[in-house]
């Protein structure tokens, strides 16, 4: 397969699977597998399964329309126009960048049970406690055995 909608559309906008409702996340894993068995299969074979992928990568597109439509746009999320990342950055610049990737979740709508390893593959910095305050939003913690956040818009 050439073109990978999905794909393009993730990196042209800086969005991670991840952060996506599960359904979503489901529809890229299935996706993905089904997309390492058209690599290996025979030409005869490909043509049937490509016809699948495309099928399914319209879905998924389709899906994210569906469910984010008014959250976000395309070219709604643009890349940091700053210059080369200084290696020590002080605590604001920290706080600013933890609060840009917040902004994004809630602008996606993921605001419930986001897990520990979904806020460390999204960059967050600021270690994460029962109750915790970057800039204005403030993340709680629900549950005592998994860790497992909401975030909740502060009015500030």
């Amino acid at each position: 397969m050439e073109r990978v909608e999905h794909r393009i559309y993730f990196e042209k906008n800086e969005i991670k699977p991840n952060v996506l409702i599960e359904p979503i996340r489901d529809k890229i894993d299935i996706f993905n597998r089904m997309h390492k068995l058209y690599e290996g299969t025979s030409v005869c074979a490909k043509k049937d399964i490509k016809k699948e992928l495309e099928m399914l990568d319209t879905e998924i597109m389709n899906d994210i329309d569906d469910e984010y439509e008014d959250r976000l746009t395309i070219g709604a999320i643009k890349k940091d126009a700053s210059p080369v990342k200084p290696k020590k950055q002080n605590k604001t610049t920290k706080l600013s960048n933890d609060e840009s990737i917040l902004s994004k979740l809630v602008a996606l709508g993921s605001t419930k049970n986001i897990g520990l390893s979904t806020f460390t593959e999204l960059g967050l910095q600021t270690s994460l406690g029962w109750n915790t305050i970057i800039g204005k939003y403030q993340i709680k913690r629900t549950s005592v055995m998994a860790y497992k956040y909401d975030i909740h818009v502060s009015a500030k």
